[in-house]
């Protein structure tokens, strides 16, 4: 079906899925060939290596299957459906992230339906503090609507005053110079709106769009009769010895009315002040209380913003060097062949992370990440590798909608947030040093990464959702840059969020779905890539890593439930 979907001009929605992947001067290209359904979609045997798929070899079936290359010649995406008995199966889906930039999303392949609120069930996603790193700003937007709202008020009364549209009696006298020129104005925003709005409905070429202007701009001159005698009246209507007396006049009968009245704009600012105290709110917008009650307290937090914003800039380029050049050592690790393993743990329940989190008076990606550190440890000891005191890593946060959510209007990226570096301390036995005192460095170094890196962060987000960084800067020192830093954080950890926690999904024909899994692969000189998936009420540790490091990976994911119920312990949580 999704294969074949249309949209509304009746042309495939999406057309990638039936074209194979090329590579052509180093770039990506999409090459129309023969497709079949049959490559992209396969069965797998019900046996794996003699004996029926169960939970005690289906990690290596699974990885053995990822290990091989996606066929060549076809498109880049491959489901597997691998029978285990009557009532359960499990659901393979390869993909690559070139078709996910092409406008489909994960969840377009997955035979799912969206998750349904149970009764009594509060549905909120689960709070990290891998997103809004960097800081949103709070007072330009406000300030940007105030400013917005106020001006549009003092355009509509300045339409309602000068436009013949408006006051069409306008027309039947002679304005003066002032008039004249503020009906011109008008002409020209309506002109300019005109033209907005026309613009994109015309042929993309300069005569066509020469050739509306020309007509949207008689149009709008003759509705409100702005022509060449009409401005030479009102220079000579202005300049008449009558209208100059007339005018003078009216100068003095304003400056004397005003003198009037200032008793009574004394009283407004009083009782704006007033108001201002005891309301908490300004009920004479007019007064020059109400303006500095207005606009000076947001004026003075969006200049607070622009400074934030301004240090960050200051400092970016030596905390960049800082992490480009001062980061330590990672561990040691054979160059990639390019080949992907897989492992994934048993399931946590997030109920327990969540209390031993609040014992320790850290967030629960804090907590995880105290667990890679033991697993690293651990994996480091398996493989003959000297263990590191700390070790370079990256992390991020992606919600559950980059997997599970579909729609024309979902942009995967939205889900993904920026990258951090984190100076992750490795546990090591042999120093006597406890989980707990562990997990307060981890805590440490944590803090220290997201006040010191709101930069990177957000270049990395700029560059997830917008390519900033690929399109500003040459292939080719992306790439050099790419591998640099695949050199010196070969771990990156992703931790998937639920959008609806406690809540499992269904397939299309009625099943539940008792657990997923998402693998994001590693990139460049990275071996080991860590994604923690909470799906419904529970964490799963997903590991995928350059068939390399075979055959220690298991070790990275086996334990992780060892690992809580020992922080568990710890902390004196049963």
């Amino acid at each position: 079906e999704v294969v074949n979907r249309r949209d509304k001009l009746g042309k495939l929605a999406f057309p990638r899925l039936r074209q194979s992947l090329v590579t052509r001067w180093g770039k990506y290209a999409w090459y129309k060939g023969n497709f079949d359904l049959d490559q992209n979609l396969l069965v797998a045997p019900t046996t794996y290596r003699g004996r029926p798929v169960s939970d005690i070899n289906i990690q290596d079936y699974v990885s053995e299957i990822v290990s091989k290359y996606l066929p060549a010649g076809v498109s880049p995406w491959q489901v597997v459906i691998i029978p285990a008995t009557d009532v359960q199966h499990y659901l393979l889906l390869r993909i690559h992230h070139v078709m996910i930039n092409e406008g489909l999303n994960i969840a377009d392949l997955l035979p799912l339906v969206p998750p349904a609120r149970h009764n009594g069930e509060a549905i909120g996603e689960t709070k990290t503090p891998l997103v809004g790193v960097c800081k949103t700003p709070q007072s330009l937007p406000c300030l940007k609507e105030r400013l917005q709202q106020d001006l549009t008020n003092l355009w509509n009364e300045f339409i309602s005053n000068y436009d013949p549209l408006e006051q069409p009696e306008l027309l039947k006298r002679s304005p003066g110079v002032f008039q004249y020129m503020a009906v011109v104005l008008i002409t020209s925003v309506s002109i300019f709106k005109e033209m907005r709005k026309g613009y994109p409905m015309i042929k993309n070429d300069i005569f066509s769009k020469l050739k509306y202007f020309n007509a949207t701009f008689v149009r709008e001159t003759n509705r409100r009769q702005v022509t060449f005698s009409n401005f030479l009246n009102a220079v000579f209507e202005t300049l008449h010895p009558i209208n100059i007396i007339k005018g003078t006049i009216n100068w003095w009968y304003c400056g004397f009315v005003f003198t009037l009245k200032i008793p009574l704009l004394f009283y407004y600012e009083i009782m704006a002040f007033y108001s201002c105290l005891t309301l908490q709110y300004c009920r004479y917008s007019n007064t020059m209380v109400g303006f500095v009650y207005n606009y000076v307290p947001l004026l003075y937090s969006t200049g607070k913003e622009i400074c934030y914003y301004l240090k960050l800039l200051i400092q970016a380029p030596n905390i960049v060097l800082e992490q480009l050049l001062f980061e330590p050592e990672t561990i040691q690790t054979i160059p990639p062949c390019g080949r992907k393993v897989v492992a994934w743990s048993e399931p946590v329940k997030t109920e327990l992370i969540r209390k031993i989190a609040k014992h320790t008076a850290v967030s629960e990606t804090e907590l995880l990440l105290a667990t890679v550190s033991v697993t690293i440890a651990r994996y480091c000891c398996q493989a003959g590798i000297i263990v590191p005191t700390e070790i370079p890593v990256t992390i991020r946060n992606v919600s559950s909608n980059y997997v599970f959510l579909s729609g024309t209007n979902v942009k995967p990226q939205d889900a993904v947030s920026g990258l951090l570096g984190l100076r992750l301390p490795v546990l090591n036995a042999e120093k006597d040093e406890t989980l707990l005192e562990n997990l307060r460095v981890i805590k440490q170094n944590f803090a220290n990464a997201i006040e010191t890196q709101p930069v990177s962060y957000l270049l990395t987000t700029l560059q997830t959702k917008y390519g900033v960084l690929t399109n500003a800067l040459p292939a080719t020192a992306v790439e050099v840059i790419l591998k640099y830093l695949s050199r010196k954080y070969t771990i990156s950890i992703t931790e998937i969020t639920s959008k609806h926690p406690n809540i499992t999904q269904r397939t299309i024909w009625g099943h539940e779905v008792t657990s997923a899994i998402y693998w994001r692969p590693p990139q460049a000189n990275m071996s080991i890539s860590l994604c923690f998936n909470q799906y419904g009420d529970s964490i799963t540790l997903g590991v995928m890593c350059d068939a390399q490091v075979l055959p220690y990976h298991p070790v990275l994911a086996r334990d992780f439930s060892d690992h809580i119920e020992d922080l568990a312990m710890a902390v004196g949580i049963d």
